[in-house]
């Protein structure tokens, strides 16, 4: 191998480079067409900021789920103790 064999495949990897940054900043347009609205974002921080919200929005769900079913446990607690009353009434 020679030094100009280097040099060579040194630019190759430096366009390889190049081409791979330039893939991940590539910005997408998108129009709307009733307003002819145009939204521009960068990919890779629309999927971060998709992630993030998609990840707050599990935790949220997880969260009112439980508290969910720790209200339908208190309901039916107190269902079950306002029958047991109804039932010493008698």
């Amino acid at each position: 191998m020679t030094w100009d064999d280097l040099e060579e495949e040194e630019e190759e990897e430096e366009e390889e480079e190049e081409e791979e940054e330039e893939e991940e900043a590539n910005i997408c347009l998108m129009a709307n067409s009733d307003n002819e609205e145009v939204i521009l974002f960068d990919k890779p921080l629309f999927n971060n900021e998709l992630e993030d919200t998609i990840g707050s929005l599990l935790f949220d769900s997880n969260f009112l789920t439980n508290k969910c079913y720790s209200l339908q446990k208190e309901i039916n607690e107190i269902k079950e103790e306002k029958e047991k009353n109804s039932n010493y009434e008698r």
